[in-house]
């Protein structure tokens, strides 16, 4: 089987992720720091490194049509929507934003909530945003 992608999947998204006020990847630049924020993508890499504290944290990369976006999925957001996090191709959430490192040039959203309306298998997503 082949595929042609003539545009970023996520695209076909836009409109439906828009009307919920979603911030996307590009977007978040001009976001000041502490504002809270909704991020969907498609999600590219989970990786949770040990910590001092062993608290078990989630950092998550998502992509969407202008590029990467950093989360952070503390243990109490794994908690309640854990099996959301861990099986969706597509991933919604709400979330504090912040800069760091020189200039405010790091930056990454520390997730509040997953909305799970938004999140899940691509193609159940794409059907449900079909005219």
């Amino acid at each position: 089987m082949e595929v042609y992608c003539t545009a970023h999947p996520l695209e076909i998204l836009r409109n439906r992720l828009d009307r919920h006020g979603a911030v996307t990847a590009e977007g978040l630049r001009q976001t000041p720091s502490g504002r809270t924020v909704l991020i969907a993508g498609l999600v590219i890499f989970f990786h949770t490194p040990p910590t001092r504290s062993g608290r078990r944290i989630i950092f998550a990369t998502l992509e969407d049509e202008t590029g990467l976006a950093d989360a952070v999925i503390p243990p109490e957001v794994q908690e309640r929507w854990g099996r959301i996090i861990y099986t969706s191709e597509v991933l919604a959430m709400r979330g504090r934003l912040k800069r760091q490192g020189r200039g405010g040039l790091s930056i990454s959203v520390t997730a509040q909530c997953i909305l799970p309306g938004l999140s899940g298998s691509f193609s159940r997503l794409a059907e449900a945003a079909a005219p």
